[in-house]
């Protein structure tokens, strides 16, 4: 025979789920000799989380540490026996060998004292950014400033910009140092007329044009990649801004569900205090009590994910995975409207960085194509030299000195194998970076139409819950709870008002989370920093602000 309460649902066709649950509740609570109930799961439920007290006790250690690493090392004390005989007649003796002594003595290490102020600071750091709240403009100062891919790859465009003027040098000249001519049975400088002690330099002179074209390239290539560290950085921000939007979006539906829990428990109490004085139903009591453990088990979800989010944010902040993230509750900010697309695309297109350094690229292509033309023709080398000779001539006169002047050039006629095939490669990179440019432009075509679209959406959604569904929401759900405290509306319409309405306001805060998240791939994808004074009609508020309003 089945319970006054699940007649109850099924008069009113609700879901099997919701039947199952009310099913399971109402058995237990008649099989279970001390049932659990709401206010004993919610006291377990904080008592056995670990999330708060381990954030607190992080923040407690490092400050803890701050101070203990600012001083001094412990002493060590020693005590020993210091060249006791091992072998002999005085094997193990410690009187015989003047030299065996038993010894005392304490020892200090002192680190020097800015070493010790550098690491107590950088403690007392770690425990401050416990406490202060990560602002946005707080969290992309951090970033940019200590993210490690950032600096990898500005490293790397600092190596390439050191490249250019190598390239475009003439190589090093060659100093020789020679003995010619030297005869083997005797090895003497004097016996032979030919032998002599030879000092010479050689140069290398590659075909003019050849160094300004290598160097026009290198330089080029370190162009693309000054523009890869800002494309790197503006895909820094726009991870940062994003995440951070994420985090402020579950905080402020953490605090939601918190809330409406709140608002529960009292039309819980107001069922309870119904249903004992024979004018409402133990079904309403329960039906109250389901919906809080519903909101429990979404409290918890958004709590994982904020955990999730919050070590993503850290490590693009170059932190520890479990530093906590405080966020401040208030946020004076704007979903200004915007321009179309059309201007965007304009600006993009001079301001990309990616745009610039695929430009950067191709240019880098067509000189080195030039550059391949140049290698049909021969590079050079010229070297001189002076020789000293020993010995006399047949007539009695000293030998003299020579001097040697030398020149030589390479004979490209290998072309069809070498040559040839290597102007085709770099033809190739030239059509590659070409349709790269192509493909990127059409990338970023795409990337600021979606970020539009998403911000306009979201722009839109969030003033419709603003200024509509949620006062609208409000009203009604405020006017249920009086008529069901006359008992003109039944329960389960009073539990259905007050749900509807935090969904809204819920998709209320994802709306503006969304359409900041959006702002930033825009901005993002732009290359450019949008002006906010455009016009501002949309304004983020607390949740406490919209319940006021």
């Amino acid at each position: 025979m089945p319970s006054p309460f699940i007649a109850f649902l099924r008069e009113r066709k609700l879901p099997l789920v919701v039947l199952a649950a009310a099913l399971s509740l109402s058995q237990g609570a008649i099989a279970a000799d001390a049932p659990l109930t709401l206010t004993e799961a919610q006291r377990l439920t904080v008592m056995r989380s670990r999330q708060l007290p381990a954030q607190d006790h992080a923040a407690d250690a490092a400050t803890d540490m701050s101070v203990a690493v600012g001083q001094l090392p412990d002493p060590v004390i020693k005590f020993g026996v210091e060249n006791l005989p091992v072998d002999g007649p005085m094997r193990f003796s410690q009187t015989d060998d003047f030299m065996t002594m038993r010894s005392v003595g304490i020892m200090q290490k002192i680190p020097r004292a800015d070493k010790r102020r550098y690491v107590s600071e950088r403690y007392q750091r770690e425990a401050e950014k416990d406490a202060v709240p990560l602002t946005l403009d707080r969290a992309v100062d951090v970033a940019l400033s200590g993210n490690p891919g950032l600096a990898k790859i500005n490293a790397r465009a600092r190596a390439l910009a050191e490249v250019p003027s190598q390239v475009g040098t003439l190589p090093d000249p060659v100093l020789s140092l020679n003995v010619l001519n030297a005869p083997v049975d005797t090895f003497s400088l004097s016996q032979e007329a030919m032998t002599q002690t030879q000092v010479g330099i050689g140069f290398t002179l590659p075909f003019p044009g050849k160094l300004s074209l290598r160097e026009q390239a290198a330089g080029f290539e370190a162009k693309a990649a000054r523009f890869d560290v800002d494309e790197m950085r503006l895909v820094l921000i726009r991870n940062v801004r994003t995440t951070w939007w994420n985090l402020f979006y579950l905080d402020r539906a953490t605090s939601i569900v918190q809330r409406n829990q709140a608002l529960l428990r009292q039309f819980v109490k107001i069922a309870e205090s119904k249903y004992k004085t024979g004018q409402g139903m133990q079904s309403d009591v329960l039906l109250g009590q389901v919906e809080l453990t519903k909101l429990l088990d979404i409290e918890i979800s958004l709590r994982a994910l904020r955990q999730s989010q919050t070590a993503a944010l850290n490590a693009l902040l170059d932190r520890r995975a479990e530093t906590q993230v405080i966020l401040p509750t208030q946020v004076d900010k704007f979903l200004p409207n915007i321009p179309d697309m059309e201007q965007f695309r304009k600006t993009a297109l001079d301001a990309r960085p990616v745009l610039s350094s695929q430009r950067n690229a191709l240019e880098a292509a067509r000189t080195r194509v030039a550059l391949a033309k140049k290698d049909y023709y021969p590079d050079f080398k010229l070297g001189v030299s002076y020789g000293f000779r020993d010995g006399n001539n047949p007539n009695g006169s000293a030998r003299a000195n020579v001097a040697s002047l030398m020149f030589s050039m390479n004979l490209p006629i290998f072309t069809d194998t070498k040559q040839d095939r290597a102007l085709g490669q770099r033809n190739a990179d030239v059509m590659k970076e070409e349709y790269g440019l192509q493909d990127r432009t059409l990338q970023v075509d795409t990337e600021i139409a979606q970020a539009l679209a998403d911000y306009r959406g979201s722009h839109e959604q969030a003033s419709l819950f603003k200024t509509g569904i949620i006062p609208q929401a409000k009203q009604t759900t405020a006017s249920m709870l009086a008529a069901y405290q006359v008992s003109k509306v039944d329960f389960l319409n009073l539990i259905r008002a007050q749900v509807t309405l935090y969904n809204y306001e819920t998709q209320y805060w994802k709306a503006l989370s969304s359409g900041w998240q959006a702002w930033a791939r825009l901005e993002a994808a732009i290359g450019v920093t949008i002006p906010q004074s455009i016009q501002h009609d949309t304004a983020i508020k607390t949740d406490t602000e919209i319940s006021h309003e």
